[in-house]
């Protein structure tokens, strides 16, 4: 149901790119799960805060596949929270919110945080080192500078995308 919704809703809106359902399917949908399994500690957390929801890819996705998390959708841009409202009421879905904020303005953040094509690596350093106590997951890019990361404790896992579809990379960092 959130797929096709998200179809619908994009053929005026443009929220997310996508060639077809099979592309959506592995490049979204798949992609936002798969690092479940790569690092399932990081994901055993009762609260998480996705940046940047925009469609909800990966929140909302993984709010449906856990439901026992709260999942705090952050979005910036009017057109995206009122499809993620829309959506979440529409499913009822009880364990995500939808936020209308900048990350640069909130004040705390819970001990998980994720985010997916949001901000170069490089800003998104800068904001989240404002913080403390947390562990951040993060897909990153096609571009990625490694150099970035001196001083942090990181991991990295790589992954393929089925059929085709690409490398994949996700990067934890402890705060």
């Amino acid at each position: 149901m959130y797929s096709e919704r998200l179809f619908l809703y994009n053929r005026k809106h443009s929220l997310v790119s996508f060639k077809s359902i099979e592309d959506f399917f592995f490049k979204h949908i798949y992609d936002s799960l798969y690092p479940t399994n790569l690092c399932p500690n990081f994901f055993c957390y009762s609260k998480f805060l996705d940046i940047g929801s925009g469609a909800g890819i990966p929140g909302l996705i993984l709010s449906i596949c856990f439901p026992e998390t709260l999942w705090l959708l952050l979005e910036p841009k009017y057109k995206r929270v009122v499809f993620l409202e829309g959506i979440i009421l529409e499913l009822n879905i009880k364990n995500a919110v939808v936020l209308q904020e900048r990350f640069e303005n909130l004040k705390e953040i819970p001990e998980r945080v994720i985010s997916r094509a949001t901000f170069p690596l490089e800003k998104m350093l800068l904001i989240l080192k404002k913080h403390k106590n947390f562990s951040v997951g993060l897909w990153l890019g096609q571009t990625f500078d490694g150099s970035l990361l001196i001083n942090c404790d990181y991991e990295i896992f790589n992954y393929t995308l089925p059929d085709g579809f690409g490398i994949r990379r996700f990067l934890l960092i402890k705060f």
